[in-house]
C-alpha cells in the first residue's frame, strides 16, 4: 500500500489526465462504426449526434450487465422501435464484434513474434492458439464467400431460410406498431445479407474503427506508464490492449470488477512489469472507464425530459422516408 501511494504521489499527474480523457475517443471511435453499419442496413435514422449520445448512453446504462449485453441489447431496441428492424440492428452488433476480434486476433498475432516474454502464462497461450486459429478460420471465410457469390443455387437454398425466418419474427411480435412495417429480410435474403458484410464498403470501414479502438487504449496505457516513469515499449501495450479488451467483454463480470486488477498483472507480468506498476494502470484504466459513464449518465439525464420513448430517438432528429424530421413531444 504504501509503494501505490508513493507511486501516486509521483506520478506526473498531467499524463495520467491527458491519458484519462482518450477515454472519450475510444468511445467516439466505437459511436462512429455502429452509425455507419446501422445507417448501412437502415437500423436506425438517427443522425450521427444522436447516434453518438445513444452509443455512449448505452455503455452506462449497460454496465449493470456483464460484458457489453447490455450496450448491444439496448442499441437493438433503440434501433428496432424506429425502424421495426430488430433482427438487422442485432446483425449489425454482429459485424461489430467479429471485426472486433478480427482487430484483436491481428495484433495479436503480428505482434507476438516481435516480443520478448519473460515467463508466458498459460492464458495467454491459449488465447495465442485461439488468435492464429481465428485468422485462420477468417480467410478460409473470405474464401468461402467468394466462392458463395458465384454459386445459385445457395441463394435459391437461402430464399427457404429467409421465409421462415421472416415467419418466426412476424410470430415473436418483433414488429412496432407505431412504425410502418417493415419486412425485417425479406428485401434481402438470408445469405445475400451475410454476404454483404464482408463487401470492402461495409467490412473495411468496421474494422479500421475496431483498430482505432485498439491504438487509442494501446496509446492510453503507454502514457499510464510514462506517467509512473516506467518505460515499456509501445508495441507492448498494442499487444497487451485486445487481450484486456477480450477480457473485459467476457460476460463474467459488471464492468470488469474483480478482473480488471489480476488481468492487468497477469498479461503485463508477462513483460516484467512490477504488480504495482501494473496495478496502477489498471487504477488509471479504471478512472478514465469511470470518466466515460459519469459523461454517458450525464447525457442520459439531460436528454431524458426530451426522450418521450425510445421511438423518438432522444428527441433529436432523424431521418425518415429520405427526409428529415424533427421529432418533439
Amino acid at each position: 500500500m504504501v509503494r501505490l501511494i508513493d507511486l501516486a504521489s509521483t506520478a506526473d499527474h498531467g499524463l495520467i489526465l491527458v491519458g484519462t480523457t482518450l477515454i472519450c475517443f475510444k468511445i467516439l471511435a466505437g459511436a462512429l462504426r455502429w452509425h455507419y453499419l446501422a445507417r448501412h442496413y437502415d437500423c436506425t435514422r438517427m443522425t450521427l449526434q444522436a447516434s453518438i449520445a445513444e452509443y455512449w448512453t448505452s455503455l452506462t446504462l449497460g454496465v449493470v450487465v456483464p460484458g457489453s449485453l447490455g450496450s448491444d441489447a439496448y442499441r437493438i431496441a433503440l434501433g428496432g422501435t424506429q425502424t421495426g428492424r430488430y433482427l438487422r440492428g442485432a446483425f449489425v452488433i454482429g459485424i461489430e464484434k467479429i471485426a472486433a476480434l478480427i482487430s484483436c486476433a491481428t495484433f495479436v498475432a503480428v505482434l507476438y513474434p516481435l516480443l520478448h516474454f519473460e515467463s508466458l502464462p498459460d492464458a495467454v497461450t491459449y488465447i495465442l492458439d485461439a488468435a492464429y486459429g481465428f485468422l485462420l478460420i477468417s480467410v478460409l471465410l473470405l474464401l468461402l464467400v467468394a466462392v458463395t457469390h458465384r454459386a445459385q443455387w445457395l441463394s435459391k437454398l437461402a430464399d427457404r431460410f429467409t421465409q421462415k425466418i421472416s415467419a418466426l419474427a412476424m410470430r415473436a411480435g418483433m414488429k412496432t406498431p407505431n412504425v410502418p412495417q417493415q419486412d425485417q429480410v425479406a428485401d434481402r435474403t438470408t445469405l445475400e445479407l451475410f454476404l454483404s458484410a464482408f463487401k470492402p464498403g461495409v467490412f473495411l470501414p468496421a474494422l479500421f474503427f475496431s483498430f482505432a479502438l485498439q491504438f487509442i487504449g494501446a496509446i492510453t496505457s503507454q502514457l499510464f506508464f510514462k506517467a509512473l516513469g516506467y518505460d515499456l515499449p509501445f508495441l507492448v501495450n498494442l499487444f497487451v490492449s485486445p487481450l484486456i479488451m477480450l477480457a473485459f467483454t467476457l460476460p463474467i463480470s459488471f464492468g470488469g470488477l474483480g478482473i480488471r486488477e489480476g488481468v492487468f498483472i497477469l498479461f503485463y507480468g508477462a513483460f516484467g512489469v512490477p504488480p504495482e506498476i501494473a496495478l496502477m494502470v489498471s487504477f488509471g484504466g479504471l478512472l478514465s472507464v469511470l470518466l466515460g459513464h459519469i459523461i454517458g449518465l450525464t447525457l442520459f439525464f439531460v436528454r431524458r425530459p426530451r426522450r418521450g420513448g425510445l421511438e423518438h430517438a432522444g428527441g433529436v432528429h432523424y431521418e425518415r422516408g429520405g427526409t428529415v424530421d424533427a421529432e418533439h413531444d
